[in-house]
């Protein structure tokens, strides 16, 4: 009997799948990522938007769904804090705040200066009706931002306030619903252009949205934010999980083929 069958294939396909799950996240081998058509539509529609644009941000995060799009999540908002652009971001997910404040650690402002080029207002509940509201008269739903200054004294916030007077939304981290909101109740309804960094699990559903017009881009859970990663130059957890998944892979093929030469040898001997 061979060490191999004394120790047992499936443990040795455990000890492999650990391995080639763990190595990567430390010692990250930048296998090649292809970045999809949906990935590059959004970055280059956010790079190519003139100086002053104004975007608004929904940010939908919830914590047990965001792991799947945080990459996405946080390399769009790096890219788009690096342009000159107006951005007003709220919550529609409770989780949001935190979840916020964590990713503005590894996003850089630069030289923006909060209530003249960026705003964060609070969180809402509400669904789609908050989402309807708040394109239709954004001082019906926020009085205040997020620290509690009035937006009536905050300037960038003087000539917006409803969704004609933003060039795109982006819905951020969804996993349940809020970009079908936007395509509804902005782009639909008042003609904004949408993209997001919805989880691979509504990506499906949204893809007849793109293929329309309706959403301008987006990408596609973990492996989209490696995708996007790659675009604004700044590898990070995207690109280490993209790593993993690919690793995998190969090591999934790796075992099938030699699986079959195996089994063919095995029959090829007990045939002779």
């Amino acid at each position: 009997m061979s060490i191999i069958q004394r120790i047992g294939y499936r443990k040795i396909i455990y000890l492999l799948v650990l391995i080639f799950t763990v190595t990567p996240m430390i010692y990250p081998f930048g296998l090649p990522v292809e970045v999809s058509t949906q990935s590059n539509d959004l970055f280059n529609y956010i790079e190519n938007l003139p100086a002053g644009s104004k975007v608004a941000i929904n940010f939908a995060a919830f914590a047990g769904m965001y792991p799947d799009s945080q990459a996405a999540t946080r390399a769009v908002l790096i890219h788009i804090m690096k342009r000159p652009l107006d951005i007003v971001l709220w919550h529609s997910g409770p989780d949001g705040p935190l979840l916020f404040d964590a990713e503005m650690e590894f996003v850089s402002v630069g030289d923006r200066v909060y209530g003249e080029d960026h705003v964060y207002l609070p969180y809402v509940g509400g669904g789609e009706a908050t989402m309807a509201a708040i394109a239709e008269n954004i001082r019906g739903v926020f009085s205040v931002d997020i620290d509690g200054t009035p937006i009536d004294n905050i300037p960038l916030m003087q000539n917006i306030n409803r969704a004609e007077d933003f060039d795109l939304i982006l819905v951020l981290a969804d996993c349940g619903g809020a970009t079908e909101w936007g395509v509804r109740q902005w782009n639909i309804a008042h003609g904004v252009s949408v993209g997001g960094t919805p989880c691979s699990i509504s990506y499906p559903d949204l893809l007849p949205f793109w293929k329309t017009g309706s959403i301008i881009g987006m990408t596609n859970g973990v492996r989209g934010g490696g995708e996007y990663e790659l675009l604004v130059k700044k590898p990070g957890p995207g690109l280490k999980n993209t790593d993993v998944m690919s690793s995998l892979h190969i090591l999934f093929i790796v075992l099938i083929v030699v699986g079959n030469i195996g089994d063919f040898m095995k029959r090829s001997g007990g045939g002779s």
